[in-house]
């Protein structure tokens, strides 16, 4: 299941982006990324995942700790990563 195989954040911590490496079978990912409150900040549906990688931009994130969520097919998985 997606919830048992995840997925990986880098650069962790960082500034400007995060990259996120799927399995390569995930095609239709959709994001969120919260704050520790449980807001949603951010989310994202992009149209196809290449080669199991998404890319996403946090340049307007202020710095801090963030919860992102990857959804697919149903299935969830959550990370933490840092906002520098």
């Amino acid at each position: 299941t997606f919830s048992e195989e995840g997925f990986s954040v880098f650069p962790n911590p960082t500034e400007n982006a995060i990259t996120v490496a799927l399995n390569p079978n995930r095609l239709n990912s959709s994001y969120r990324i919260f704050d520790l409150f449980g807001r949603q900040i951010k989310a994202g549906n992009p149209n196809q995942v290449f080669g199991g990688v998404l890319n996403i931009d946090i340049t307007a994130l202020a710095a801090g700790t963030y919860l992102l969520q990857i959804e697919d097919e149903g299935e969830r998985a959550t990370q933490k990563f840092v906002k520098k």
